[in-house]
């Protein structure tokens, strides 16, 4: 069995109200993933994952936009079911996240309407599996890459 990695589909909400070149974060996100069972094929599953960072810009002090580095607090929990006439699977996945650096680029498109393309590493820590989900099919170091779109006030 293999695992992909977490999806994620939410919100970030960015505090620009700390002094200096930093901001506060606080993202929260519907998480997807799919595990691929042997007997069962293809299993989804869903759940949250919770992130809270810090972020630094590199430029002009005072100045939110452009080339940044955060790093994040996460946690997800992600559960999956699926049932068929001859067999069950139940159980979920869970993982905190200490070292969790990203760099972005975050492009003010119009006084309010921002685009921030990022890439970035997770290493997680897995909690022990619930039910029939066994951690040693997911990758404890995975790159990620994405895109926000966003409105700001």
């Amino acid at each position: 069995m293999i695992a992909s990695e977490p999806g994620q589909y939410g919100v970030s909400i960015e505090d620009e109200r700390e002094g200096g070149m930093r901001s506060g974060l606080f993202n929260l996100a519907y998480g997807t993933m799919t595990y691929k069972n042997t007997v069962l094929g293809d299993i989804s599953g869903n759940g949250l994952v919770i992130e809270l960072g810090a972020r630094t810009y590199h430029r002009k002090r005072g100045k939110k936009t452009g080339l940044y580095a955060e790093n994040f607090i996460s946690y997800g929990q992600i559960k999956f079911d699926k049932s068929t006439p001859t067999e069950e699977f139940d159980g979920t996945y869970s993982y905190w996240s200490f070292i969790n650096p990203n760099v972005g680029f975050k492009i003010l498109v119009t006084d309010h309407f921002v685009i921030e393309p990022s890439v970035g590493a997770n290493w997680k820590i897995e909690v022990k599996g619930k039910g029939d989900v066994d951690n040693k099919d997911f990758f404890n170091i995975i790159l990620r890459a994405g895109v926000k779109f966003g409105y700001r006030f």
